[in-house]
């Protein structure tokens, strides 16, 4: 009898040191494979992040070369700008709120064409103010964020919209002082970046606490 429980108890111990290392030898694998999962995933998560950082910086590009063709056609010489002109010079009320729904009209639309550009307004240099009142702002420091200066457009880098309804990621233009039929005004352009589309699942890709 005594024989049989030392047999049973051996065979128990046994059996209990085996499942201990079969336990063991199971999370050890869990482990590599885990490690090895995670690196993998590292390795595909730069991958992206490479892919999508090039992909932008070719879409920011593609946005600052669309506002400077802008700009041109906003500015003085432009022929938006020329729209401009004539709404300023309009005599009467009647022709100036004419004159007005042309030009809105044809900045309109320019986001039609464009589904990226978010906006494209002249602001009087002296009130930053914009010229019809249609925009609230949350700032008017316009001139904020600039990183590149060519002749007198001023390219601006990533910032929050200027729009106070907006929290887009956007790139701008700002061209200053510019004279139309005796009216000094600022043009300011925003186009939309695709920054944000590439944050990971429940997170976001940068903070912009500093700007905007």
């Amino acid at each position: 009898m005594m024989r049989e429980k030392i047999t049973k108890s051996l065979q128990g111990r046994i059996l209990l040191i085996s499942m201990i290392g079969l336990v063991a030898c199971i999370l050890s694998l869990y482990m590599v494979s885990s490690i090895t999962i995670q690196s993998v995933e590292q390795h595909r998560l730069e991958n992206s992040l490479m892919a999508n950082m090039s992909n932008e910086m070719d879409h920011l590009e593609f946005c600052y070369f669309t506002m400077v063709r802008m700009m041109q056609q906003m500015g003085e010489d432009g022929s938006i700008g020329s729209m401009l002109e004539d709404y300023l010079y309009s005599e009467n009320n009647f022709e100036k709120y004419q004159r007005r729904r042309e030009l809105e009209n044809e900045i309109v639309s320019i986001g039609f064409i464009n589904n990226y550009v978010n906006l494209a307004i002249y602001i009087d240099s002296d009130t930053k103010e914009e010229l019809f009142d249609s925009v609230a702002f949350k700032d008017k420091d316009f001139a904020a964020g600039c990183v590149m200066q060519i002749g007198e457009n001023q390219f601006q880098a990533l910032h929050k919209s200027k729009r106070k309804s907006s929290e887009i990621v956007v790139v701008s233009l700002l061209e200053e002082r510019q004279v139309f039929d005796g009216r000094t005004l600022d043009i300011y352009i925003e186009m939309k970046s695709n920054i944000e589309d590439y944050a990971p699942r429940g997170g976001r890709f940068l903070s912009f606490h500093a700007v905007g």
